[in-house]
């Protein structure tokens, strides 16, 4: 599988091969740059599939760390065992066949903006997979901003909906997991009223003053720093755990309530999350690195998506740059990352992915090996 990384809005001219696919993360500022590049690049390859995705940084090396307004991944991936749908916020995933009766397949879904219907689409492409990967991100947008993300396919700019990439699975690898430095602590908080993503009771209590009784008193600067996310309560294979974070963005005290990243449903358990040790972090790196290459030995080297959380500057400061050289030392692989506004990836105390925040993200993309006769 041959690769080719590159910034800016000239035309590569490095390329020792004919690229098939093109992933394209773009600031929403550069919507035009952009447009000129995918119709210079339609041009000199008429086949060419042209994916974009709207982010808030762009970043393809950690030292200079410098982020770029246009980044591209070229790629020669089978067109055969690639295939793309769109569809609108209100379509329904079901609609998508499969697209065999004998194939399996990996998924890829990029959302313009967040939206309670993420939730279902994840289960409705895992259970059509039987089996396959599910990975994704949202639109990397500024908080205030989180129904202006974007996306590009087929000549047009999305502001709602999403694309579902499917990658033939006996073909293409697909891995991932996510990675943060909190882990959840306290006891069960059970959500028992909320709007839409605003929750106003906990316990049948006020919801900030029941927090507050945990974790002392919030302030503006921590909500900004990042410092105060939740562990939701994650049930699968009949095993209940906390895996899932998601992070704590707006409080109103006149109404008691505070606004998180997503919305939860009623009912729902969560965790205050209280940060951990760098020795901590040392061993999920390690755990990390077991996740991604925990797959078949003929896969061949491949490239990796860097989902870094738009959240991530504002909590991890300096160390964002320092986590990014450590994913890159423990996996030496080629990459791309974008800040994102959301991350569909497993925990790494988890099998199935789920919609998280504030996380670092890897998947991971390999071609297999196809056997000789």
């Amino acid at each position: 599988m041959n690769h080719y990384i590159a910034t800016g809005i000239s035309l590569p001219t490095g390329l020792t091969f004919t690229p098939t696919v093109v992933f394209g993360f773009y600031l929403l500022s550069q919507k035009e740059n952009f447009q000129t590049m995918v119709l210079e690049l339609e041009q000199r390859y008429p086949d060419i599939s042209i994916i974009g995705i709207g982010s808030s940084g762009n970043l393809s090396k950690p030292i200079p760390y410098r982020t770029s307004e246009l980044l591209f991944m070229y790629m020669d991936l089978d067109p055969k065992a690639l295939s793309i749908h769109y569809a609108s916020e209100d379509a329904s995933l079901l609609d998508f066949e499969k697209e065999s009766t004998n194939k399996r397949n990996n998924a890829l879904l990029f959302y313009t903006h967040y939206g309670r219907c993420i939730h279902r689409d994840i289960s409705i492409v895992s259970e059509k997979l039987e089996g396959g990967s599910v990975y994704g991100m949202v639109s990397g947008v500024l908080q205030k901003e989180d129904n202006g993300g974007s996306i590009y396919y087929n000549g047009t700019f999305y502001e709602k909906g999403l694309l579902c990439c499917l990658l033939d699975a006996d073909r293409y690898e697909l891995t991932g997991s996510s990675l943060h430095d909190f882990e959840p602590a306290g006891i069960d908080l059970t959500v028992t009223k909320n709007k839409g993503k605003v929750v106003t009771h906990i316990e049948d209590e006020p919801a900030l003053e029941m927090i507050e009784e945990v974790i002392g008193r919030l302030t503006m600067r921590r909500i900004k720093m990042f410092d105060v996310p939740f562990f939701v309560e994650n049930s699968q294979e009949n095993e209940t755990s906390y895996t899932n974070i998601v992070s704590l963005q707006k409080l109103n005290r006149r109404n008691k309530s505070f606004e998180l990243f997503r919305e939860l449903p009623v009912g729902s358990k969560i965790k205050v999350a209280i940060p951990v040790s760098q020795r901590t972090m040392k061993k999920r790196f390690a755990q990390l690195r077991t996740a991604l290459l925990k797959s078949n030995a003929n896969s061949k080297d491949g490239v990796m998506f860097m989902l870094l959380s738009s959240s991530m500057p504002a909590h991890w400061e300096e160390m964002e740059v320092l986590y990014i050289m450590k994913v890159l030392e423990i996996l030496k692989f080629p990459f791309i990352g974008l800040h994102t506004y959301g991350e569909i990836v497993p925990s790494l105390r988890s099998k199935k992915s789920a919609l998280q925040n504030q996380t670092l993200s890897v998947v991971m993309l390999r071609e297999k090996e196809v056997p000789s006769c």
